[in-house]
């Protein structure tokens, strides 16, 4: 029963609190990687969204609050990338804006496949 409880407190309470210190902690630093961390989380948020979305759901209702909601992420990520916070701000020049970015996307997917298998693997069922 211990070892059941356990695994839900991690699934429920740890994994998100976890994930949710990723942009907090890029609030916090204000350089390249405080960047990387914060579009990350982005990333990770547009992924997992497209991730878990199901073939039966393209038609109902809840698509189009789903674009809506994607095409919002996308928002801040161009945000993100606006002259005034990539180089005023993160002090990220023009020339490093396209590899920060693959890395912010490659640490997204990273995070996306890391929670879709602690959500799937039996040991934490």
């Amino acid at each position: 029963m211990k070892l059941l409880t356990d695994r839900i407190i991690f699934k429920a309470y740890i994994l998100p609190n976890l994930i949710i210190l990723l942009p907090v902690i890029g609030i916090f630093i204000s350089n390249r990687i405080g960047w990387i961390l914060m579009t990350s989380y982005f990333y990770f948020l547009v992924f997992n969204g497209t991730f878990y979305m199901r073939v039966e759901e393209l038609m109902q209702p809840i698509f189009w609050v789903f674009i809506a909601t994607l095409l919002f992420l996308a928002s801040i990520i161009f945000i993100m990338n606006l002259k005034a916070i990539r180089s005023d701000i993160y002090k990220i020049p023009k020339s490093k804006q396209i590899i920060h970015n693959i890395f912010a996307t490659i640490i997204g997917l990273i995070f996306t496949l890391a929670v879709a298998l602690i959500h799937n693997h039996t040991l934490f069922e």
